[in-house]
């Protein structure tokens, strides 16, 4: 950055001026040139025609746009183009300041000398030397230099070398470069290279270094590639100890603000498995395509089901990707492409759905829906009469190595006429024919069934709402609004026979239905004053429903009157402060007198960045696990976290985290423990893990794992 601010002043300062003597008055002079204008400001400006020499004193300010160069004294010599400038020197390019004591610069071949100079940069690097010599356009060579990028006469971490060769936007070769904390030397090199970079440029990045109980050392060397402006990729040669050589690649592309994805690959020769092991995630979004279609993709595939266990660190961080620990809860990778195009009154979208079953050692006999198309039709008139008319169709091609095949076409309209027999009260009846085409492919026979099915759907929905606004001065909101809408229906599909048709999901075997579903939804608004108004916020939403069926029982077995009642279904989703938040979902069996499912997450946090998750998931005789999570700001800078999963279902620990980050200026140290359980089929012994993360702000991280 020093470099770069001392370019531009080399590049800015060849003026012709045209002035005469001027003495004891200040002078404002503005001289016009084809690269624009400059403002000069001095006590006194004084041009030597023999010498053709320009010399301004006392109070020097130059500007042209956004460069400013202030100092006691500049002189300018127009037949050699060297300028000098002399005594409280400060050069300022945008949010850069270089501030030196004196300067001399050849401004044709762009070398020349800077004294004792101070750079301070946007990115709030510091850099200093007593003697800077400029060897060319970009160059530069400092002697007894130093950089950090803390502020402050006494920096916390600085390095200092005897002598620096700089290019600017590439990297600064230190010989005997000493790194200090708090002017404590600490550790010495020989010889390093630093990045010095405003911009992405090719280059190796900084390399980490661990080490692994059970498999040894450990050396991570990433390789950026800046392709372009709108791609870049991240190159991998790890060494994993006895696993051996593992490569890997990141390519990220935004070619536009409507186009952007990331594509990762890894690979390994795993010579404590002896296999040859890989994955590949790939998140593409295309928010704009011609005729207005939109595309999106998440792909995640494995190698082996060990994968995700062995490689944890390998799945991205994107939010929208496979997470690691969804794979090891619900041991299933899906991977899905989707596109399509919404109109007013119609929806289209087409999606190809991958699921690796990671319960089983092989996927070829699951099925996939490969593709699956959705045309839809919104509710809308008819003419102009009361009656509305929608609908969908859909196609569904389902496909597996192994096993039957084959194809699903199902068109389904229907129709509706809205009306309120009361000012208060709405009813919604509806009617449906569903008509579906199979064609099923047996492998490996080879022979093609064709099959249909005509099911007609008819419906009712009664529904109204009541509310009432309650002032509450005492309270942060100024007025809250209770509005409860209960709702009841009424289905019926006659009992047609499904049994000789294909079976590939639950659509395919439509039971008969005379169903009656009731409901309560409340919602509760607050508001509450803002800097720009009033605003409303919902603070809470719960939803209460079930069902009872006046045909075959719900749930199969002896005849009773729980068995014509389904599950009571409740969704809450609770937010009464902006720091807390509560999401839930249950299911309460009448049969068994039990809750069957819940599911529960609930978020604390505060302004000061301290914050706590609880999560808890039950699925009755196959899921049931708590995650803890907190996170406390101590002593202002200094962060203490911790996480803890349990899996209740089968009575074991799976993973305790816990930590402490400190943050300062200019570096953060991070200190965590990692304790892995063993797994409960003991395929996975227990593993603990210590890292320690030392990051210096504007050069990277060293990480060391032990």
């Amino acid at each position: 950055m020093m470099a770069r601010s001392c370019l531009i002043l080399i590049v800015m300062v060849p003026f012709v001026f045209s002035t005469s003597l001027s003495r004891g008055q200040a002078v404002d002079e503005t001289i016009r040139e084809a690269a624009g204008p400059i403002e000069i400001k001095a006590d006194q400006l004084i041009h030597l025609r023999e010498e053709n020499l320009y010399q301004a004193r006392g109070n020097v300010e130059i500007r042209r746009g956004e460069v400013r160069l202030t100092s006691d004294a500049v002189d300018f010599y127009a037949d050699t183009q060297i300028a000098e400038a002399i005594g409280n020197v400060e050069f300022t390019d945008g949010d850069d300041l270089l501030r030196c004591d004196r300067m001399r610069v050849n401004l044709e071949t762009q070398t020349g000398v800077v004294e004792n100079a101070r750079l301070i940069t946007r990115e709030n690097f510091h850099i200093t030397g007593k003697r800077v010599e400029k060897l060319g356009p970009k160059k530069y060579r400092i002697h007894d230099a130093t950089f950090t990028t803390c502020g402050g006469d006494s920096p916390d971490w600085i390095f200092k070398a005897k002598r620096v060769d700089l290019t600017i936007e590439g990297y600064a070769v230190a010989r005997h470069s000493f790194f200090n904390v708090r002017e404590i030397p600490v550790g010495y090199l020989p010889i390093g290279v630093y990045p010095v970079k405003t911009k992405r440029q090719t280059g190796f990045l900084i390399p980490e270094f661990g080490y692994s109980s059970e498999f040894g050392e450990e050396v991570y060397l990433p390789f950026f590639w800046a392709i372009d402006q709108d791609k870049d990729a991240t190159i991998y040669l790890n060494w994993l100890g006895d696993r051996g050589l593992k490569e890997g690649g990141e390519f990220r592309y935004a070619p536009s603000k409507n186009t952007e994805g990331q594509a990762n690959f890894y690979f390994i020769d795993d010579r404590v498995k002896d296999e040859n092991r890989w994955a590949a995630f790939l998140r593409h979004e295309q928010r704009q395509l011609p005729l207005g279609f939109y595309a999106k993709g998440n792909i995640n595939i494995v190698s082996d089901n060990d994968y995700p266990f062995d490689f944890e660190e390998d799945f991205p961080e994107d939010p929208t990707a496979q997470r690691f620990i969804d794979v090891r809860t619900n041991r299933q990778l899906e991977s899905t492409f989707f596109g399509g195009r919404m109109w007013p009154e119609f929806n289209l979208v087409g999606e190809f759905s991958y699921f690796d079953d990671l319960t089983i050692k092989d996927n070829d006999s699951t099925l996939q829906r490969l593709p699956e198309i959705t045309f839809s039709a919104f509710d809308q008139p008819l003419w102009k009469i009361p009656v509305y008319a929608g609908g969908e169709i859909s196609y569904t091609n389902f496909w597996r190595l192994e096993g039957v095949r084959g194809s699903r076409l199902e068109f389904f309209p229907e129709i509706s006429l809205p009306f309120r027999p009361l000012e208060w009260l709405e009813f919604l009846p509806l009617a449906g024919l569903r008509e579906t085409l199979y064609w099923e492919d047996d492998e490996p026979s080879g022979e093609t069934d064709f099959e249909t099915r005509t099911l007609p759907e008819l419906g009712a929905v009664l529904s109204t709402a009541v509310s009432r606004v309650f002032e509450t001065p005492s309270l942060r909101y100024e007025r809250v609004k209770h509005r409860i809408e209960p709702t009841v229906g009424y289905t019926f599909i006659p009992r047609v026979d499904q049994d000789d048709l294909p079976f590939f999901d639950e659509r395919d075997r439509i039971p008969y239905t005379s169903l009656i579903t009731y409901g309560l939804a409340n919602f509760i608004d607050g508001k509450v004053q803002t800097q720009s108004g009033s605003e409303i916020r919902r603070l809470l939403r719960l939803d209460v429903s079930q069902s009872y069926s006046l045909g075959d029982p719900i749930f199969p077995g002896e005849d009773s009157p729980e068995r014509q009642l389904s599950n009571i279904r409740g969704q809450l989703w609770f937010s009464p402060f902006p720091f807390f938040y509560l999401r839930s979902n249950a299911q309460y069996s009448l049969i068994q007198d039990q809750v069957v499912l819940h599911n529960t997450v609930a978020t604390l946090s505060d302004s000061r960045g301290d914050s706590s998750t609880v999560e808890y998931q039950f699925t009755k005789d196959k899921l049931e696990q708590i995650n803890l999570s907190a996170q406390i700001r101590l002593l202002g800078r200094a962060n203490l976290f911790a996480s803890y999963r349990y899996d209740l279902f089968n009575d074991i620990r799976v993973e305790t985290v816990g930590g402490l980050t400190y943050r300062s200026q200019c570096w953060d140290v991070t200190f965590s423990v990692e304790d892995i359980n063993r797994s409960f089929d003991r395929s996975r012994e227990e593993e603990i893990n210590f890292r320690l993360t030392i990051s210096l702000v504007g050069l990277g991280s060293l990480k060391e794992a032990f």
